[in-house]
């Protein structure tokens, strides 16, 4: 690689580790805030610290009613938006990054970080770490054609 190539590469992964980390923190912001809006419409006192014995012993059924009202919107999105959005798509990224000349869509990891954020937040299982990696590739992908590299 020419000096050039190096400087292009250089700047293009400073940026792409900038945005990832801006939006993972936004991510892990609204996912922690949304949690506490949320459930808090739904308990009297609400504390993070006995969040869920006030909910067990206050409401029981917003346990049950939260995350599935949650399921049915991520559900809708990903069928209307990004059916390659659900599920775990971490290997299908990582064997179109090394074996196909196919780009990963833009729209699916834009989906699966809303439909991420909708899970966690109405209390939904899941993991931050993958929808992350895909917005990570997506954009270390779009800023590696912006850079030619």
């Amino acid at each position: 690689m020419t000096q050039k190539n190096n400087l292009r590469f250089f700047f293009a992964t400073i940026c792409t580790g900038i945005l990832t980390g801006i939006l993972g923190y936004l991510f892990f912001f609204t996912i922690t805030e949304g949690t506490g809006f949320i459930f808090s419409k739904f308990s009297s006192n609400w504390s993070k610290e006995n969040f869920f014995e006030q909910l067990i012993n206050e409401k029981r059924w917003i346990i049950i009613i939260i995350p599935a009202i949650g399921g049915l919107l991520v559900g809708i999105l990903t069928y209307k938006f990004s059916p390659l959005a659900s599920g775990d798509n971490t290997d299908l990224f990582i064997e179109r990054f090394h074996y196909t000349t196919k780009r990963p869509r833009s729209r699916n990891a834009i989906v699966k970080f809303f439909a991420s954020i909708i899970t966690l937040v109405t209390g939904g299982s899941g993991g931050r770490e993958e929808p992350l990696s895909h917005v990570g590739l997506t954009i270390g992908e779009v800023i590696g054609r912006w850079f030619k590299v």
